[in-house]
């Protein structure tokens, strides 16, 4: 619980930090500007690693290899897509283009307005790298997790979708439901049985191939996004032959 706490602690008190100083607007514009030194097909591939549908998407590949990881993201993926999307109808708060002159932004991707806080994408990356350092508390993968988590979260100001404090929210948002679906997970491992797994990779595939021609607006990385929904169709396919054979092979 020391983990979770301690970086609860932290993000909150960035959150708080960036809040309390009236930052948010001013950090906005900062950083929304790096795109001028790295280009734009950068950060759209980037933020394409925090969509949704993709996070469903690579959950079939897991069970073959990982069955308890995979039970955990899938109740880590339901939950965190609830919490997102109800926190925003709730708040309706508006995204930094429905606020910033068109000379002040720098939009990558689509023009979103509404349903700022918290960032979705910044919930999702760090909820999947949350469980996976709770399943595998490797030091390797404990340095490495908060690199991807950190790039996709920065991408979200630097494509003009989020405010800095909407992706602060995500974090802590995505750390929470994170540690609450492991927690969960092994108290109830419904998951592990075989009905369930077949269950999640047909989901998983389902997803996958809709992200095929998912509405990411990310025109940029549209290649990337076809080549990670065949990459999650074919490894869930394997996956679902895995635990097929696994069946046929057991001793009757």
């Amino acid at each position: 619980m020391g983990w979770f706490y301690g970086g609860l602690a932290v993000l909150l008190g960035v959150f708080i930090l960036v809040w309390a100083t009236g930052s948010n607007r001013p950090l906005f514009l900062l950083l929304n500007a790096v795109s001028q030194f790295t280009g734009d097909d950068l950060w759209a591939h980037i933020t394409l690693l925090g969509e949704g549908l993709l996070a469903f998407a690579i959950l079939g590949p897991l069970v073959r290899r990982d069955p308890e990881l995979a039970w955990s993201l899938i109740i880590a993926a339901v939950l965190g897509t609830l919490a997102i999307h109800g926190l925003k109808h709730a708040l309706h708060l508006p995204r930094p283009a429905s606020l910033l002159a068109s000379s002040q932004i720098h939009i990558i991707g689509p023009r979103l307005l509404t349903g700022s806080f918290p960032s979705g994408h910044a919930s999702t990356v760090v909820l999947l790298a949350t469980v996976v350092g709770l399943h595998h508390r490797r030091p390797w993968i404990l340095v490495s997790l908060p690199i991807p988590v950190l790039l996709v979260a920065f991408s979200r100001v630097v494509v003009g979708a989020h405010w800095p404090l909407d992706v602060l929210g995500g974090l802590v948002l995505g750390w929470t439901v994170g540690h609450i679906s492991v927690w969960l997970a092994r108290r109830w491992p419904i998951g592990l049985g075989r009905k369930w797994q077949i269950g999640i990779i047909i989901l998983s595939l389902a997803c996958g191939a809709a992200f095929w021609d998912a509405n990411t607006g990310q025109v940029l990385a549209r290649n990337f996004q076809h080549l990670l929904s065949a990459l999650t169709v074919v490894l869930g396919l394997w996956a679902l032959y895995g635990v097929f054979r696994r069946q046929s092979d057991a001793p009757s």
